[in-house]
């Protein structure tokens, strides 16, 4: 790739390669179909066989990196490649946003850990090698449930749990224990305190925002009876729509957002979705920041297509400024 095309003050969207559900993939297309004004500022490259070179880069003002995550544990040959570009850029002035070494610290021991120490309120997390290791640790809080320590199972197809003693943890079903083994996104072990966020109505609600710069943006509300809250267990009935519809449309109070803007810069991110619940006495409780998240079919309408884009496009923009 050249650069001679490029113009100062343009921002490259760089990624490894385009999964069609990914956030930054949606906004390319979003900006031509709104035929938004900044998609002439910014040129999206997928650098699949990660051969970029200095000169490719020099003309740009800001680049910004999109990739899976933990980028260090699960993909750390796109990290390398990442610390590589990162470096270019910090020895030329060259503003380098989604930094690789944020990107992973998205394992979720690590990164709940890394919340406490800031004061947020999180669910204790606890690696662990094998389930017999859990079985032997007899110092773990319960409840707790069990899911990958690298990834995001968004479907909830690698959980287990919740379980309320060790015993009964000694008793689940062999599939629950001999399932678990490393896959192309996923790896390693974790229990992570179970807590009961269930409204007065006895359902689970899990709220998502989207965070970067100083603008905090409503996403998704999902409504279940289960306590593992996911797409495809929440409710679809008309009578939740209101709810989940207010939400999606409606804005955070200050103290939310200030909450939300304190994960992003407690964890050195610059982009994230962050995932969280109220308790029973109405405190958040976060449950993950999200750097690599996906839109849904939900944010194809308006007005969240447009004010997904113009708000990311002036975060991007006052980079390049």
């Amino acid at each position: 790739m050249s650069s001679e095309s490029s113009e100062s003050g343009k921002l490259l969207a760089l990624s490894l390669y385009k999964p069609a559900w990914q956030y930054y993939i949606k906004y390319e297309r979003f900006l031509t179909e709104l035929n938004h004004p900044f998609r002439s500022r910014v040129d999206f490259v997928s650098d699949e066989k990660m051969v970029l070179e200095e000169k490719d880069i020099l003309s740009y003002k800001a680049i910004v990196f999109f990739h899976h995550d933990p980028l260090k544990q699960l993909y750390p040959e796109a990290y390398e490649y990442a610390k590589r570009i990162e470096a270019i850029c910090d020895r030329n002035g060259i503003c380098f946003l989604n930094r690789p070494d944020a990107l992973s610290t998205s394992a979720k021991s690590v990164q709940l850990g890394l919340l406490a120490k800031s004061g947020f309120n999180v669910a204790e997390a606890k690696t662990f090698k094998t389930w017999e290791e859990l079985l032997s640790d007899k110092d773990r809080n319960y409840p707790l449930f069990v899911r990958y320590e690298y990834g995001h199972d968004s479907l909830g197809e690698a959980v287990s749990g919740p379980f309320f003693s060790l015993d009964e943890v000694a008793k689940a079903e062999p599939w629950r224990r001999d399932k678990w083994f490393k896959k192309e996104h996923f790896d390693g072990l974790v229990a992570i305190e179970w807590k009961d966020t269930r409204s007065a109505d006895g359902y689970f609600r899990k709220y998502r925002v989207f965070v970067f710069g100083d603008t905090v943006m409503h996403g998704p509300l999902q409504i279940s009876n289960h306590w593992f809250v996911h797409s495809n267990n929440a409710f679809k009935e008309e009578c939740f729509q209101k709810e989940t519809v207010g939400f999606l449309l409606g804005d955070c109070s200050s103290n939310e957002k200030e909450v939300f803007l304190k994960v992003n810069k407690a964890l050195g991110l610059d982009f994230s979705a962050v995932d969280y619940s109220f308790s029973k006495d109405g405190k958040i409780i976060v449950w993950e920041a999200n750097p690599h998240p996906s839109l849904g079919e939900w944010a194809e309408h308006e007005p969240f297509k447009t004010q997904f884009t113009n708000s990311l496009s002036a975060f991007y923009n006052s980079q390049i400024e």
